[in-house]
């Protein structure tokens, strides 16, 4: 797939109760990540994959992050001229790929890409933590084809939860 680079910045408005969220798009590659719904302390985010239509049928994975991710060309490389930029060392997203209670906050961070609609999505509930206002998640994603054009990874998607 074509390679893109650049930055965007989302903003997303909830009638009048005005800014519900911001998520600053770092695009990298023709498989795309995409809020669609915004994080909220007590509330229920979503996130959507967009694959291209080779990519059908194989394992994706979608992770988050609280370490921002590392510089472009500082990543683990993967196919298609991208890399994987998210810490393997944070301990969230250690915790979204190892702990069973992950599953309590993080649903369908991995599976198979449609091939209907060459999509995936991840839910993410968050408690209703005052806490959590203010806190930044960086997420990425990566679908996984065996032979060529092999693994590819998202763009980056950093959300700031309202």
């Amino acid at each position: 797939g074509a390679v893109r680079q650049g930055v965007g910045v989302i903003v997303g408005v909830a009638g009048a109760g005005g800014i519900c969220f911001s998520a600053t798009i770092d695009i990298a590659g023709a498989v795309d990540l995409v809020e669609l719904a915004p994080l909220q302390a007590g509330g229920v985010g979503l996130l959507q994959l967009k694959a291209q239509s080779i990519q059908a049928g194989y394992n994706y994975l979608i992770v988050p992050s609280l370490t921002p991710p590392v510089a472009p060309g500082s990543g683990l490389p993967l196919a298609q001229n991208s890399e994987f930029r998210l810490s393997l060392a944070d301990p969230l997203l250690l915790f979204a790929l190892n702990d069973p209670l992950a599953g309590l906050f993080f649903v369908n961070t991995t599976g198979s890409i449609s091939a209907l609609n060459l999509t995936a999505w991840t839910l993410i509930s968050l408690p209703p933590d005052p806490g959590l206002i203010g806190t930044t998640l960086h997420w990425q994603g990566a679908v996984f084809v065996p032979a060529a054009p092999g693994a590819e990874a998202s763009n980056i998607v950093s959300t700031t939860v309202q």
